[in-house]
């Protein structure tokens, strides 16, 4: 997230020329030469200086020795020469210093307002855009809900939706690359950086899920599978089940009205119904339903042989008229 209030250039600029590594080593260059200025300035009376022994022998055999000393008298080699290379060398540093001063004052400046611009944009897009984007896709939803509009539009308001998220992630993106690169133009750390460090939020908090799962921590899930286990049996006891092969039969019997069955072989269900009555005599609750379809399969069957003989008498009719 961007920081809610930016720095001051002029604070930024007032930081640099005290924390720039780049104007800290044009200033001491500059306090080089001029003291390379000062001396040769204060020597420049003196010219060449030799110091030395020496040792003579004449033609008569006589031999003269002891020191020498030579001093150049500046008459005409005043050490002009010196003096201006020393003056060059001196002006020399004070230009890349005020170079250096402006080109990070320019840098600062222009780094400050890219960081002000980009911020801005990631408002925009935060607090505006993407609202919009996804008011305008929950309103799409709704008419592609009453078929208003069709699936490619609701599709096409998604899309647009994604880019709004885009162009904020790439918005703040852009802005933290700013912020970088001002803070290598001040050369420290800018003074607004503590409240980023305070508002950045942490690992856990980044993992952690929303919706309350702080008293969920240390906690043992191995038994839950047991527990909800025991759950559907304690919720199972104490249900009557006695009526459910009833209920089962019931719904077969259901199922089977309105089938045809003139062509299924009735000796098995003749075979069925013996059993059925077997069954009965033995007590077995299953014999009433057994006996309740086979009467209903018989009303079905008698139902049907009356139709097919309808329908033959009807041919024979239509047959007969027919005929010349």
């Amino acid at each position: 997230m961007p920081v809610k209030q930016e720095d001051e250039t002029e604070n930024l600029i007032a930081i640099a020329r005290e924390k720039n590594l780049q104007l800290l080593a044009a200033r001491q260059q500059v306090m080089v030469m001029q003291a390379s200025y000062k001396s040769t300035n204060r020597w420049r009376w003196f010219g060449a200086t030799g110091v030395g022994y020496e040792r003579e022998k004449d033609a008569d055999g006589t031999r003269l020795s002891g020191p020498s000393l030579a001093l150049e008298l500046p008459i005409f080699n005043q050490g002009q020469a010196k003096m201006a290379r020393s003056q060059a060398l001196l002006a020399e540093a004070q230009a890349r210093l005020r170079e250096a001063e402006l080109s990070i004052e320019n840098s600062i400046r222009t780094n400050a307002n890219t960081v002000r611009a980009h911020s801005e944009a990631a408002t925009i897009f935060r607090d505006s855009l993407i609202p919009q984007r996804e008011m305008v896709l929950a309103r799409s939803q709704q008419e592609q809900n009453f078929m208003l509009i069709g699936v490619f539009e609701l599709i096409q308001a998604k899309a647009k939706e994604y880019d709004a998220y885009q162009g904020y992630l790439e918005a703040v993106r852009d802005y933290w690359q700013a912020r970088v690169e001002l803070t290598r133009s001040v050369g420290e750390r800018l003074p607004s950086d503590s409240v980023i460090r305070e508002n950045t939020p942490s690992v856990k908090d980044i993992l952690t899920p929303k919706g309350g799962m702080q008293g969920m921590e240390g906690m043992d899930h191995s038994k839950m599978q047991g527990m909800n286990d025991s759950k559907e049996s304690d919720s199972m006891e104490g249900m009557d089940h006695s009526n459910m092969k009833g209920m089962e039969e019931s719904k077969k019997s259901d199922a089977m009205e309105g089938m045809d069955h003139s062509g299924h072989d009735m000796s098995t269900m003749q075979k069925a119904e013996s059993t059925d009555a077997s069954n009965e005599e033995e007590g077995d609750p299953r014999a009433e339903a057994s006996e309740k379809a086979a009467a209903e399969i018989k009303q079905i069957d008698a139902i049907d042989e009356k139709e097919n003989e309808d329908e033959t008498k009807t041919d024979e009719h239509q047959h007969k008229g027919a005929q010349p």
